[in-house]
């Protein structure tokens, strides 16, 4: 069972991802986001995502699912 969803691999841990898109449909049990499931002591710059997130258990995002030790995030989500 994937528990981490989202464009990126499941989890960005340190690391960070800019000038990225997303509009496709994102469906998790749980750290569901439409850009990266689970963000840890990373960052996200000049990115967007328009697709729908549903999650059926914790921690579900339009961009990120969860996220922890936030570097910085510059980026919008249009919710459906």
């Amino acid at each position: 069972m994937l528990l981490s969803r989202g464009l990126a691999p499941g989890t960005l841990p340190q690391g960070s991802m800019a000038n990225s898109s997303s509009t496709a449909t994102v469906n998790g049990k749980t750290m569901a986001g439409g850009l990266v499931g689970e963000l840890v002591n990373s960052s996200v710059t000049n990115s967007y995502c328009t697709g729908a997130v549903t999650g059926s258990d914790d921690y579900t995002g339009g961009l990120i699912g969860n996220v922890t030790m936030l570097t910085s995030v510059t980026a919008t989500a249009r919710a459906r």
